[in-house]
């Protein structure tokens, strides 16, 4: 089989699977769940890893396919979303911003520095490098 021939199978087999993940979608909003989440539940099973319906190798052929994707993954997870439902609650959703990106940034970096006697290429750098690589980490 050439490379075209490939090509077109693979890309048959990933639109078969788009419009079952579509069907399979819409059950999830059933039981109250994003349709997006259906979505990502079904790549992971269909994908290579799960149930194998698409080969590993076709992964390096369709990337203009995961382009695409992700595209319509951000639209989908924005149309999820309600404008009016949301001012309400900015100022909790800033706070709650804040307070994981602080703690997420604070408590990563002091992990990074005080572990890095176990870190390889961090052991034997002085204290003001380990920081600076905490920081950045």
């Amino acid at each position: 089989m050439n490379k075209i021939e490939y090509f077109f199978l693979v890309l048959g087999g990933f639109a078969i699977v788009a419009i079952a993940a579509k069907q399979i979608a819409i059950f999830f909003q059933k039981v109250k769940l994003p349709f997006i989440t259906g979505l990502l539940i079904v790549g992971l099973f269909a994908g290579p890893f799960v149930f194998k319906l698409l080969p590993a190798q076709s992964i390096t052929k369709l990337h203009f396919i995961n382009d695409v994707s992700l595209a319509f993954i951000a639209f989908a997870a924005a149309a999820e979303l309600y404008l009016k439902e949301l001012r309400s609650q900015m100022r909790s959703i800033k706070w709650m911003t804040f307070g994981q990106l602080v703690i997420t940034f604070v408590g990563s970096s002091m992990l990074i520095y005080f572990l890095g006697d176990y870190i390889g290429f961090i052991k034997p750098l002085n204290p003001a490098n380990r920081l600076a690589i905490a920081l950045l980490m």
